[in-house]
């Protein structure tokens, strides 16, 4: 029994990725038509951004590690995003995650939806001060 729930758990823990997806999906849905998909579009955009915060934390705490500062130029920056919306789109839309999610969401208990929410906030606020924590800044050369 106690297993049950611990796996119970972890698979909300897990749900919090495509729960990002469900937010932004139903944001201002259906202000678009439907023939440019925008509510997938905008989803799978903020998602891609979620996960390259995470990609440059990841970053900048190995190389902190290694007192390696490393400065992106334009192709590495735009091979990264590139990929991290390629993958975005294939798993939540491809593969329908994101959609299969969307429509079990609403039959989830209270408890459940209240664990998911928990965990996706805490996620983002630990995201992004570890960003900002972990992100070297590089003060500008002013002659004195």
């Amino acid at each position: 029994m106690n297993r049950k729930k611990n796996l119970n758990q972890l698979h909300l823990i897990l749900s919090v990725y495509p729960f990002m997806y469900l937010i932004f999906y139903r944001i201002n849905k259906g202000a678009w038509p439907d023939s440019m998909d925008a509510d997938n579009t905008k989803a799978i955009a903020v998602v891609s951004m979620i996960s390259l915060f995470t990609t440059f934390v990841a970053i900048n705490c190995i190389f902190r590690e290694l007192t390696y500062t490393w400065s992106p130029n334009f192709l590495e920056l735009s091979v990264i995003c590139l990929s991290e919306a390629a993958v975005n789109q294939f798993l939540l839309i491809g593969r329908g995650i994101g959609t299969r999610f969307e429509r079990k969401f609403d039959r989830l208990s209270y408890r459940d939806k209240a664990f998911i929410i928990f965990y996706a906030t805490i996620y983002i606020i630990v995201l992004f001060l570890t960003f900002a924590l972990t992100t070297p800044i590089h003060a500008p050369i002013v002659p004195h």
